[in-house]
């Protein structure tokens, strides 16, 4: 694992459209508070200042899950022409987890650490009123 405190997160999810389908970016200020901007399918950015720790519980499942084994990119044994892209980054004090994928996903636990992170975040979306 790289070492030091987390310092931020980043997953984009895009498909052949002008807006990601989603994209999460957890930061942190130089007061140590915690912002999630985020965007879903129309590229207008959201943000929540977070009332918790959610860095280090991204940490704790980046650890649970050894993100650390990813590999910088993931392809299909094939030519796609079309289709969709990933990228996730986990940036620590001392080096960062990088990866993403064009068709293709990582190994199925890797996957499951990605989306554990990303079902969290979810969690920390307001509901919106309509």
């Amino acid at each position: 694992m790289p070492g030091g405190p987390i310092r931020a997160y980043e997953y984009v999810h895009k498909n052949c459209t002008m807006y990601p389908v989603v994209s999460y970016q957890i930061v942190v200020d130089a007061s140590g508070v915690q912002t999630l901007v985020y965007s879903k399918n129309d590229g207008e950015e959201h943000s929540v200042v977070l009332q918790e720790d959610a860095l280090g519980r991204i940490d704790a499942l980046a650890r649970q899950y050894r993100l650390n084994r990813l590999k910088e990119h993931y392809r299909p044994p094939f030519t796609v022409y079309d289709g969709w892209s990933w990228t996730v980054h986990i940036s620590y004090e001392r080096d960062c987890i990088c990866s993403g994928g064009s068709n293709a996903r990582p190994p199925k636990r890797l996957q499951a650490g990605i989306i554990a992170i990303n079902e969290y975040i979810e969690s920390l979306i307001p509901p919106t009123v309509g």
